[in-house]
């Protein structure tokens, strides 16, 4: 093999059901108590998952502004694995993360998962 044929090489995929990436800055501008909105959906998106699904379904990421940037509201972009739902971006209302993180979970509930 080639030095170049090696220098990027696939490698399997970590989930069987979405990635999940929540925007970091869109919940810097919702920051109640010094705790950014974005990392309290993180959190409880990722312990219903996993109350929810098997190990491996569902991984949730921060991320880094994805330019949508809607106002009083946090960008989550869903990008199953299966090719039969496409991906979406969605926006959260920043005050309700609770209500938020369950209707994500109905989302992904949704998407299937089968590869």
């Amino acid at each position: 093999m080639s030095k170049s044929k090696r220098l990027v090489t696939d490698a399997e995929s970590p989930v069987s059901r979405a990635m999940v990436f929540i925007c970091e800055k869109c919940g810097r501008r919702g920051d109640l108590d010094g705790k950014n909105a974005s990392h309290r959906l993180a959190s409880k998106l990722k312990r219903a998952c996993k109350r929810s699904f098997e190990r491996g379904e569902v991984r949730i990421a921060l991320t880094s502004c994805m330019n949508v940037c809607p106002e009083e509201q946090i960008t989550v972009l869903i990008q199953p694995v299966s090719g039969t739902h496409a991906t979406r971006f969605r926006q959260v209302d920043i005050n309700d993360v609770d209500g938020a993180s369950e209707r994500l979970l109905q989302i992904l509930a949704e998407s299937g998962g089968e590869p």
